[in-house]
């Protein structure tokens, strides 16, 4: 079987009031693989974003791919933009990591962005990162603006034409 090194995927899972929530197995591979500190049977380490950018969500990093946009950002003139990138993903990010029994924690603040204190999670794979969204905030927003957008493209629009493929 190929191993892919993007994150793909929808997942449920719940969350208990004490913030603990099970990572994905697929996901737990890919962010074991970009942590060069890992050892098998320890704790995988990667970057959760909370910005006021995001909104109503979460987004997950690997360590390799939160390096990289530090590296982007580090490398942007000084001014306005950089300020603002620095703000809302740097200083609005915090290292967690997954432990050994494939869990992680999420602290009370970011449950509360997501206006959840136990239920659902949604964790949607999206290549380079991952989304966290409670679930009832998904289906009642971004899920909505997807399926409005598959419906304007219409049955016979081959999706792979908007990456140029």
């Amino acid at each position: 079987m190929t191993q892919v090194k993007g994150f793909t995927g929808t997942h449920t899972l719940k969350v208990d009031t004490k913030g603990r929530v099970s990572v994905p197995a697929a996901f737990r591979r890919i962010l074991a693989e970009a942590d060069s500190t890992y050892t098998d049977g320890g704790s995988a380490k990667f970057f959760l974003a909370y910005g006021a950018h995001l909104k109503d969500r979460l987004e997950i990093y690997t360590v390799e791919e939160f390096a990289r946009r530090i590296e982007q950002i580090n490398g942007m003139a000084a001014g306005r933009n950089k300020t603002f990138m620095q703000e809302v993903l740097l200083s609005s990010s915090d290292e967690m990591e997954v432990d050994k029994d494939g869990r992680t924690i999420l602290p009370k603040a970011h449950r509360e962005k997501l206006g959840l204190d136990s239920g659902e999670l949604l964790f949607k794979g999206m290549g380079d990162h991952i989304v966290v969204w409670a679930k009832d905030t998904y289906e009642a927003t971004r899920g909505a603006k997807v399926a409005q957008m598959a419906a304007e493209l219409g049955d016979d629009f081959d999706i792979m034409q908007l990456v140029g493929g």
